[in-house]
């Protein structure tokens, strides 16, 4: 009894084999869990090697989702933090997620550290390997925030133009953190009171002229 049990075979097949005084020509491989057969190893007439794994099944009614971050807003990301899942090819439509584990380390290539989210799946909507667009719901405190169109961008820097009084500016080094709804919360840099820029696109249109014209203000 204890070898079949060995061999992974049911309580229903070891009594067969029992009832039967013999071995059974033909043997159901029975799975040990619910799910897919998202691979498959083996044919029909095909011999095995002991050990060998024939199918591998996955239970996709709770799935995991990598999603690559940014840099500057990796650091305020935590387990437990809650975000929405838009699925493109479903005229994005969204769905709730958790983040279950943020990993330890960047990628130096791209600039991006890597979040897993708990999903669950029960219409299996989700597939593996599909791509989708992930949105981070962070609670970020109360504090100073301005438009984000009021933010110019160089390089690694954020800067914002100041009032310096009669009709002139000047550029402000700012710290900002993740931007939502047009928004985005700075954590260094300015005061409540400061007049800034809106829109300063229309300021310096290129990167190239930016960082010109800040060398000029140095």
């Amino acid at each position: 009894h204890d070898r079949l049990r060995l061999w992974d075979l049911t309580e229903p097949q070891v009594a067969a084999i029992i009832s039967a005084n013999s071995a059974l020509r033909y043997v159901p491989i029975q799975s040990p869990a619910e799910g897919y057969v998202v691979e498959k190893n083996v044919v029909a007439g095909a011999s095995v090697e002991p050990g060998a794994r024939l199918f591998r099944i996955a239970d996709t009614s709770h799935v995991w989702i990598e999603a690559d971050v940014y840099e500057r807003d990796f650091s305020a990301i935590r387990t437990g933090d809650t975000a929405n899942v838009s699925i493109p090819h479903l005229d994005g439509r969204t769905i709730g997620a958790r983040v279950d584990f943020v990993y330890p380390w960047l990628d130096d290539a791209t600039r991006t550290g890597r979040v897993r989210l708990l999903v669950e799946n029960p219409d299996a909507d989700l597939k593996p390997d599909m791509y989708v667009d992930v949105t981070f719901s962070l609670d970020q405190g109360s504090g100073l925030a301005i438009p984000e169109t009021a933010v110019l961008y160089a390089g690694d820097a954020r800067y914002v133009f100041v009032e310096t009084g009669e009709g002139r500016f000047r550029p402000q080094a700012v710290q900002i953190g993740t931007p939502s709804g047009g928004i985005v919360p700075v954590r260094e840099g300015l005061m409540e009171g400061d007049r800034i820029v809106v829109s300063g696109t229309f300021l310096i249109a290129a990167e190239s002229r930016l960082k010109v014209a800040l060398e000029d203000w140095k």
